[in-house]
């Protein structure tokens, strides 16, 4: 088979799947589709990114993008960790629905708040 994208004779090296006991092929080679995934994971971590970059922790201010994190306020409500979202390549608009469900503190404050969970769960 020939790949549309690269126009390189790639044999069988197609994802594929099976539908109805029918062999269905991607019109991508399977470097050509691992290059696209990764080109969508870099542009939603660019997004992901700028969307930290505009906030600040919730408890103490702290504004240093990088060491912001999200915390689900509702642990029983939770679908997957924001950053796991990202870096799996979930729609954006998945991911931003996840972080209406958090709040958006930094790393400390992070980790003070599961210490003092912690702490009261032993009691």
């Amino acid at each position: 088979m020939i790949c549309k994208y690269c126009n390189q004779e790639k044999g069988d090296d197609f994802p594929s799947e099976i539908k109805n006991g029918k062999k269905y092929y991607r019109k991508r080679c399977t470097s050509c589709y691992s290059d696209l995934k990764k080109q969508r994971r870099h542009k939603l971590k660019q997004q992901y990114d700028e969307i930290k970059s505009q906030a600040k922790c919730e408890i103490c201010g702290f504004s240093d993008w990088r060491a912001l994190q999200y915390h689900h306020v509702d642990e029983n409500n939770k679908t997957l960790e924001v950053s796991n979202m990202v870096h799996r390549g979930f729609a954006m608009d998945e991911i931003t629905k996840e972080m209406s469900k958090c709040k958006c503190i930094c790393a400390n404050c992070h980790q003070i708040h599961h210490h003092e969970e912690r702490k009261k769960l032993k009691k």
